[in-house]
């Protein structure tokens, strides 16, 4: 066994290859159907004049600006449209918290007051005894329960009722901070045109509408695309760099805890003690994310590999 014991380390290049990224919406069906022209609008990401390699790895890294009324989360997904079949690959859900206390938000209660009639409002607070106006609604916070003015001190319970929460969508408001993702990933088929930010939509989205000039109407919160910054990287195979026989029996990688690697396909962190080791396995790939010219991601790998092993 002729055994190769060696030490790589970071000249400043030759880790990652910048991909400019190219950001548009993505228009998703309300009803599911393809003649719906009520939508949502999703973000998608593809790389500037190509589509996604198979087995190629892969680092993304968005910032989004906050919505100051809203929790949002998000499926990232790889995502390509070939003969009208869309097939997706599941990358991992991300969520981006609210920059704000969500003051544009109201709980607004459709019932049936007490002559029969159907009315909606945002509801009043239940205090017992206090003079109430009858056939407003009430709610008291201690037991959930929603009650109907009697029109003194008295109030009637009711359980025919339905509670939405709706933005007042004109004041819609985007905060001054972002919330910031980053992940890697690799394709496992050919062919994928897009990475899709696909918004996890809930009841507040059917409340929001917006009519298009074409008569169409969009639905939901809709993320400012030109507030958004993208950084999309493809990563060098450091294998192939490193070994003849295109794998790594054992590697050592030294540099500040949390530096970002894709090992295999899989996402590796070094750790908080600035060292990762893997001898477990075989390695056949190794991509780390450290952009060139960027020397706080500097790192260096001891490895091992048998030349008499091909891979």
């Amino acid at each position: 066994m002729a055994l190769t014991i060696g030490q790589y380390r970071y000249s400043g290049t030759g880790a990652v290859t910048d991909i400019a990224p190219v950001v548009t919406y993505k228009s998703t069906t309300v009803g599911g159907t393809s003649t719906d022209q009520n939508s949502f609008q999703d973000v998608q990401i593809s790389p500037s004049g190509g589509q996604f390699i198979q087995d190629q790895d892969y680092y993304l890294k968005v910032e989004i600006p906050q919505d100051m009324n809203y929790v949002m989360n998000f499926d990232i997904q790889l995502y390509k449209n070939a003969l009208n079949v869309e097939t997706y690959q599941f990358i991992k859900n991300v969520t981006v918290e609210r920059g704000g206390g969500g003051d544009n938000a109201y709980t607004v209660v459709l019932y049936e007051n007490l002559d029969g009639e159907i009315q909606a409002m945002i509801p009043l607070e239940y205090v017992a005894g206090r003079q109430n106006v009858r056939n407003s609604i009430y709610f008291q916070e201690s037991t959930g329960y929603y009650f109907i003015g009697n029109g003194n001190t008295t109030y009637t319970r009711t359980d025919n009722h339905n509670v939405v929460t709706i933005l007042a969508s004109w004041k819609h408001e985007e905060g001054e901070y972002y919330g910031i993702f980053e992940m890697t990933f690799r394709p496992i088929d050919s062919g994928f045109t897009h990475i899709l930010l696909r918004m996890v939509r809930t009841a507040e989205d059917y409340n929001i509408q917006r009519v298009q000039d074409d008569g169409s109407t969009e639905f939901g919160r809709k993320v400012n695309i030109s507030k958004m910054k993208v950084t999309l990287y493809s990563l060098n195979n450091l294998v192939d760099v490193i070994s003849t026989t295109g794998q790594l029996a054992r590697i050592g990688v030294w540099s500040h805890p949390g530096l970002m690697m894709i090992i295999n396909g899989e996402e590796i962190r070094v750790t908080a003690s600035g060292y990762y080791e893997l001898d477990a396995i075989l390695i056949t790939s190794l991509g780390i994310v450290a952009p060139d010219n960027n020397y706080s991601n500097f790192f260096t790998i001891d490895y091992e590999y048998d030349e008499d092993v091909e891979g």
